[in-house]
């Protein structure tokens, strides 16, 4: 059983939680036959560190870079409890994203002295929501750490070919001017393929 007492039983369930997102692969991955498929831990982290690289939205408009890299921290959490569901499983958006929520309130309230209840599940419906400037550059910074990933991939993985990832649903997505020159120059990354079906 979880050590008991000051706040011991949330830093215990806090890291299992955390811990479920470093064992979770990415089931895009998975699915495609990426020989050792990143954790969503790691896709989250770099996503992350992205958000350093903008201090601007969509419109030119100022964004705090922080605040962005948070809403990308936070962006994948309730997946140790609900799993990585893609668009081939077929769960309708306002179930994913109800089952979703349930999971991060019951992870928000499970921190030590709902020192980041407000804090993490807030951010979490931000990012989801997506209409603050910050959430709409997070929303494409996942994006585009996804393509950056499905090339890097295809280079290290000669006889994989990850061209779903990049298919008009996911490229769409871009809107922000440098993120659209960054996802050009990503496309442009991708090794050439003789026999392209």
């Amino acid at each position: 059983a979880m050590a008991s007492g000051g706040g011991d039983d949330g830093f215990m369930a806090v890291c299992d939680h955390l811990r479920k997102l470093k064992l979770l692969l990415r089931t895009g991955w998975v699915n495609s036959g990426v020989p050792q498929p990143e954790s969503v831990a790691e896709h989250m982290h770099r996503t992350a560190m992205l958000a350093f690289t903008l201090g601007t939205g969509d419109k030119g408009e100022r964004v705090d870079a922080r605040r962005t890299a948070l809403l990308c921290l936070v962006h994948d959490v309730a997946e140790a409890t609900v799993g990585d569901i893609t668009p081939q499983d077929h769960v309708p958006a306002n179930v994913k994203r109800d089952l979703e929520d349930q999971a991060m309130q019951k992870f928000a309230a499970s921190m030590p002295g709902n020192a980041g209840l407000a804090d993490v599940l807030g951010l979490w419906r931000e990012y989801e929501t997506g209409t603050t400037p910050e959430a709409v550059v997070a929303r494409q910074l996942d994006k585009l750490e996804m393509i950056v990933q499905a090339a890097e991939y295809e280079r290290a993985n000669p006889s994989l070919d990850l061209s779903t990832f990049f298919d008009e649903a996911t490229m769409c997505v871009f809107t922000h001017p440098t993120i659209l020159a960054w996802a050009a120059a990503v496309v442009a990354s991708r090794p050439a393929r003789q026999a392209q079906k």
